[in-house]
């Protein structure tokens, strides 16, 4: 995520000028760095807003709709020969004014030949048309992780984009006035035959360095299956833009409801969901 490149196109006006969840969901438990921890409990399948009605999952990229994660599999939503020769045409655009800045696969062969996937539409006449992955010709299937993101707008009843960047960036779907934190181990958490886990939170998004204590939900949703153990840990939402400073980490102590053991720790703000790695409280 620090590594991704977004572009825009009013940035380059100025340059111009110059594994779906497995198991039930549980919500554990958890108390400031020093306390007591206390048990989790169990919590209602589906009723997180990531969990689609069908068991799936519901991710976002960085800017845009929600949609199922399986889309990526299935090549993305079938749209009309009219709206697909739109969208070719948007990106065909895209490489003539983007230059060197239009994603790498539209500089590397013909626009038709360019494979793509459109995740996600809006039907409204609103800035935001649609989000798509585009890949390399030679490609044999799309990735959230590597392929180009571009989400395209509707500008005079025709497609343009309004934003490119070199990944997706896909994250687990929030309601809105919600974002994700991340989570790190603390090097002082006991050894994996105890059931309480010693973690630093910090929220992912730029937040202008601010102290995340009043912000962060009390509760995590923790998933425990036979394998692994997903901690999902959300912070309310600064209104407004904030500088990148780098956010602050705190302390925050989870119960489980069986022992570590030998599962995998993943952190779930990330889709798919990332191994939890040790923090140093000096770092």
């Amino acid at each position: 995520m620090d590594n991704m490149r977004r572009l825009t196109l009013s940035t380059l006006v100025i340059f111009a000028l110059a594994t779906p969840l497995a198991g039930c969901g549980m919500v554990g438990a958890a108390r400031d760095g020093g306390s007591d921890a206390t048990p989790t409990t169990q919590s209602t399948p589906g009723a997180q807003p990531w969990q689609a009605p069908d068991g799936g999952v519901m991710v976002t990229c960085s800017d845009g709709s929600p949609f199922p994660a399986d889309t990526v599999a299935s090549g993305g939503i079938q749209v009309d020969p009219k709206e697909s020769e739109a969208i070719v045409a948007a990106l065909a655009n895209l490489k003539k004014m983007g230059g060197i800045d239009a994603p790498m696969p539209l500089q590397q062969a013909d626009v038709e030949e360019v494979n793509r996937a459109v995740l996600w539409l809006d039907d409204a006449t609103g800035e935001k048309a649609l989000g798509l992955l585009i890949a390399p010709s030679n490609s044999t299937g799309f990735s959230l992780e590597t392929d180009w993101y571009i989400v395209l707008g509707r500008q005079d009843a025709q497609l343009r984009a309004t934003s490119w960047q070199s990944t997706c960036g896909a994250r687990p779907a929030l309601t809105e006035g919600s974002t994700w934190a991340e989570i790190a181990l603390s090097p002082d958490t006991p050894t994996s035959e105890s059931t309480t886990l010693n973690l630093r939170i910090s929220e992912a998004d730029c937040t202008g360095a601010r102290d995340p204590t009043p912000f962060l939900a009390t509760e995590p949703v923790v998933v425990e299956t036979e394998d692994e153990v997903t901690v999902y840990w959300t912070s309310q939402q600064l209104q407004g833009g904030a500088d990148c400073p780098g956010n602050p980490w705190v302390e925050r102590t989870l119960q489980l409801d069986q022992a570590l053991g030998d599962r995998t720790l993943l952190d779930g703000s990330t889709w798919l969901p990332t191994p939890v790695t040790l923090k140093p409280a000096s770092d």
